[in-house]
């Protein structure tokens, strides 16, 4: 399966008020290593969305094919405010 990163329909859930925060929800697909997916996630997504801090990046494989070094995972980034 070719490379691709691409947002899920369930993301941009935001928070607002003192403590706002956002969770963008990808799907990464093409690639079975976990170590290779965390790296294009973090070089895919932005250290900053709308003023806020890129906080955590979370990377859950849906399923994985090392023979033929497929698999589609899901990516989960949130952002917040810098904490002190």
């Amino acid at each position: 399966m070719p490379l691709s990163f691409t947002e899920k329909i369930d993301s941009r859930k935001w928070v607002t008020g003192d403590n706002p925060s956002v969770e963008l929800v990808y799907a990464l697909t093409g690639v079975s290593d976990d170590v290779t997916a965390k790296t294009l996630a973090t070089n895919s997504t932005a250290p900053t969305y709308e003023g806020l801090i890129r906080q955590s990046i979370e990377v859950q494989p849906e399923w994985v094919d090392t023979t033929h070094t497929d698999g589609r995972w899901i990516v989960t980034v949130r952002y917040g405010v810098k904490t002190p």
